[in-house]
């Protein structure tokens, strides 16, 4: 006889207590495994409302040869250890109802459950989970001409398993911090293999506002394995937009919001969207396409696959990734004021190569000045850079490197400062016929601290008064090494 585990757990969460079978239900909970006994103290005892029919007894979750074993769900109210267990949400998530579905109907094969439901526009926070329930499908949001004070939610199960039906839940959720949220839960270890025809397809309706624009606060989703898509216009705006995905692509277009977090794993993502605080795009292993601008601070992040699109901000980008391609038009931009203040651009990636189009501007009235830090580093890839647009007066600092690879950076003439190039090949600068970019008719000067096969060291200015303020250093161990100005 093998002694009890000992289970017992976080007060009010929603747990599932796998291949248990009942015995007397209060005040203590007596089951028993495959092997082992197991006693747990509960002060209370729930079913599922998915196990559940009207005017029946409860039903098991599952209905499947082999002597699969059920599965229940408790709310458990002492605290400790779990104990072979899976966490349908996280803890600060509450279920506050479950919401029948509305239609069954049959369709060849298919069995098609829809339902839905409406939350209130004004939420501080509106959030859409699902658990790691095996099956697929769509998360859209759409905009309506309607003018409401509620946003629509339609979910529509298709399965050819009635079994996955009576095991798929949708609920109301509130969390400890407040909001209005929706679930989808089902059970993440159901035994039947991944089946395309299988989906949960999610609608969500943003209504019309009376004002003109609709102004939403936190809007938040974490669907795993369900494709994510957000196409909306300028008449909706976001105070904070957190899409979180695995396994599925990441959609999200024409997005206007203060907070921008677009996070997901093993799936490609595609954005075109403008915030004003932050905005941060992340995933691993595909790519990540779009046009993404946020004055403070613009982040995007993947692994093994490339990054390419065109990226704006004042104050900092980052784009890194590993073994794979980096292509991006960049605008960086400053106000030409604050000589304290430095626009940021880092651009990395490892077996890869970097192309960048990097345009300089200056915001203030007379188009000149601004301070700018840019360093680009690959290797065993090309890296190639230019800078089409660079202020008259601007201070920039630059470092281009690259390992195994040929590197070459191109600068706009109104560049002024020191350069280096540096390579055990050949390094050499070429030298464009340009005039004064400021129009004045002054001579561009050069003096040479440095000039061999594999290094190349000086400084350019404008007019007989050295005033630059830049540094330009490029680099490779293996490569040819290119400096044109």
């Amino acid at each position: 006889m093998h002694s009890p585990p000992q289970m017992t757990y976080v007060p009010g969460q929603v747990i599932y207590v796998p291949n248990l079978t009942l015995v007397p239900l209060y005040p203590r909970l007596f089951c028993h495994d495959h092997d082992h006994s197991a006693v747990a103290s509960v002060t209370s005892f729930v079913w599922s409302p998915s196990f559940l029919h009207v005017g029946s007894r409860p039903k098991s979750l599952f209905q499947q040869p082999m002597g699969f074993q059920d599965r229940y769900i408790y709310t458990l109210v002492s605290r400790g250890q779990e104990h072979d267990t899976h966490i349908a949400f996280p803890a600060h998530v509450q279920i506050k109802d479950y919401i029948a579905w509305e239609s069954r109907m049959e369709a060849g094969y298919d069995i098609i459950a829809t339902t839905s439901l409406q939350l209130p526009v004004d939420s501080e926070r509106l959030f859409f989970l699902k658990d790691r329930m095996k099956i697929g499908g769509s998360f859209m949001v759409v905009q309506s001409d309607v003018v409401s004070d509620k946003i629509g939610v339609k979910v529509v199960l298709i399965t050819q398993s009635d079994c996955l039906v009576n095991a798929t839940q949708v609920c109301f959720l509130t969390r400890e911090t407040g909001g209005h949220g929706v679930g989808i839960l089902g059970d993440g270890e159901f035994p039947h293999d991944w089946n395309t025809s299988e989906s949960v397809r999610i609608t969500i309706t943003l209504p019309q506002s009376p004002h003109g624009k609709l102004s939403l606060k936190t809007f938040e989703s974490n669907l795993p394995f369900i494709c994510q898509s957000l196409t909306l216009d300028d008449r909706v705006t976001f105070q904070k937009l957190d899409i979180l995905g695995d396994s599925a692509m990441i959609t999200a277009k024409n997005i206007f919001a203060d907070q921008v977090q677009l996070k997901a794993t093993n799936a490609a993502i595609l954005g075109v969207i403008k915030a004003s605080e932050s905005l941060s795009v992340s995933t691993s292993n595909a790519r990540i396409t779009g046009n993404f601008t946020c004055p403070k601070s613009v982040s995007v992040s993947t692994s093994n696959a490339p990054i390419a699109g065109r990226f704006s901000s004042s104050n900092y980008i980052s784009l890194t990734t590993i073994n794979a391609l980096i292509d991006a038009d960049v605008d960086l931009l400053h106000d030409g004021i604050s000589c304290e203040r430095t626009t940021s651009l880092k651009i990395q990636t490892t077996n890869g190569a970097i192309n960048g189009t990097i345009n300089v501007a200056s915001l203030a009235p007379t188009s000149r000045g601004g301070s700018f830090d840019i360093s680009a580093v690959t290797s065993h890839g090309k890296n190639t850079l230019k800078f089409p647009i660079i202020p008259p007066q601007a201070k920039l600092d630059i470092i281009a490197a690259t390992q195994s690879g040929a590197i070459s950076v191109d600068l706009d003439e109104a560049y002024e400062g020191d350069f280096r190039v540096q390579t055990s090949e050949k390094a050499d600068v070429v030298w464009k016929k340009v005039s004064d970019p400021e129009g004045e008719g002054r001579l561009r000067y050069v003096s040479w601290n440095c000039r061999n096969y594999g290094g190349v060291r000086g400084r350019v200015w404008w007019g007989e008064r050295d005033s630059g303020k830049g540094t330009v250093n490029i680099g490779t161990d293996s490569g040819e090494a290119t400096l044109v100005m």
